[in-house]
């Protein structure tokens, strides 16, 4: 009979980063680990749990992507934020709360919560899209470069929590789902 590992054994902590409140989200490239906080921080940590840089929201923050070295995150006030590699503020912009949503309410929230962040490069036009889920069930498409509000979309089915980038290189389109 093969030998069981004992169940109450712990793996080995590598490194231990305290935070300025409780985590909200968290987001890795593999690089850093990106952790946005209750109180509105986002936090990059390295490689050795080392914080690399900090800065801060307005209020908790609630969404994350990493797009190359930059983070981009979302509040729970509606901003959205874009960060370089350094922590330096790029852009800030406040998406816009849609109030006209009065039908199937458990589908939206009462707040400009921004519920998830996805970003992609077009390919035909070489601009870069951020697509943002608020908490009114719409998305705000950004230009990636300003921040500059390109488009306002409501979602059909409700609060988008969840969106995906994806490119398709043979029609050579960004999508996002």
């Amino acid at each position: 009979t093969a030998a069981r590992p004992a169940l109450d054994a712990l793996p080995e902590r590598r490194w231990h980063c305290a935070l300025p409140s409780p985590p909200t989200v968290w987001q890795s490239d593999g690089v850093r680990l990106v952790v946005g906080t209750q109180s509105g921080e986002v936090v990059a940590i390295d490689q050795e749990g080392n914080t690399a840089w900090t800065a801060h929201g307005d209020t908790s923050i609630t969404a994350l992507t990493q797009v190359g070295r930059d983070t981009i995150a979302g509040t729970a006030s509606g901003e959205v934020l874009r960060f370089d590699a350094q922590g330096q503020l790029c852009w800030r912009q406040r998406c816009a709360f849609r109030p006209e949503r009065t039908f199937w309410p458990w589908w939206f929230l009462a707040t400009p919560m921004i519920a998830s962040i996805a970003a992609g490069r077009d390919p035909r036009s070489g601009q870069e899209i951020v697509a943002v889920g608020t908490g009114s069930t719409s998305v705000n498409f950004l230009d990636g470069e300003t921040g500059t509000a390109q488009a306002d979309r409501i979602s059909e089915y409700g609060l988008p929590d969840q969106i995906l980038a994806r490119l398709d290189p043979q029609q050579e389109r960004l999508f996002f789902f």
